[in-house]
């Protein structure tokens, strides 16, 4: 979860990769609501 924190706080600094920003932003957020692990 570190790492994944770190890309996001990364992410906020880079405008220009916005759709890599939801992706990190939505995989976490689907991998914990999601029944299937």
């Amino acid at each position: 979860r570190v790492v994944i924190i770190s890309k996001e706080v990364t992410c906020l600094y880079e405008r220009g990769s916005s759709l890599y920003c939801v992706v990190i932003f939505l995989v976490p957020f689907f991998w914990k609501v999601s029944p299937v692990q």
